[in-house]
C-alpha cells in the first residue's frame, strides 16, 4: 500500500479526533469475530452492525468500572474511548481504515 493512501484514514482520524491506535485497536476485535463466524461457518456481521452492539458493549463496562485512579488510563483497552464519545465519527474512521487496509468490512 502507499504511503498517502495510509495517510487518508489516519488524516480522517486526526480531523475528528480520534486515535489511530484506538481504531486499530477496535478493528482487531470485530477481525476476531469475523474469523471466528468464518470458522463456525456462519455469516460474519458487517462492520456497522457488529460496531453497534460493541459500543453497547463498551458502554456498559464504563459505566460498572467506575473512574481510574488518578484519572490515569489503565490496562492496553484505555486509549480513549472515542468510540463511546463519537460513534459515528469513529466508525467512519473505522471502515475507512478497513477500506484503506483492504480488509473485510462484509
Amino acid at each position: 500500500m502507499s504511503e498517502s493512501a495510509a495517510s487518508g484514514w489516519r488524516d480522517l482520524a486526526r480531523h475528528r479526533g480520534i486515535d489511530p491506535d484506538e481504531v486499530r485497536l477496535v478493528y482487531t476485535r470485530y477481525a476476531a469475530q469475523h474469523r471466528h463466524a468464518q470458522a463456525g461457518q456462519r455469516e460474519p456481521l458487517p462492520l456497522d452492525r457488529w460496531f453497534r452492539f460493541y459500543v453497547l458493549e463498551k458502554s456498559s463496562e464504563g459505566r460498572q468500572a467506575g473512574p481510574a485512579p488518578g484519572a490515569c488510563s489503565i490496562g492496553s483497552d484505555a486509549v480513549n474511548d472515542a468510540c463511546i464519545e463519537r460513534p459515528r465519527a469513529f466508525l467512519e474512521v473505522l471502515a475507512a481504515y478497513a477500506r484503506e487496509e483492504r480488509l473485510p468490512i462484509d
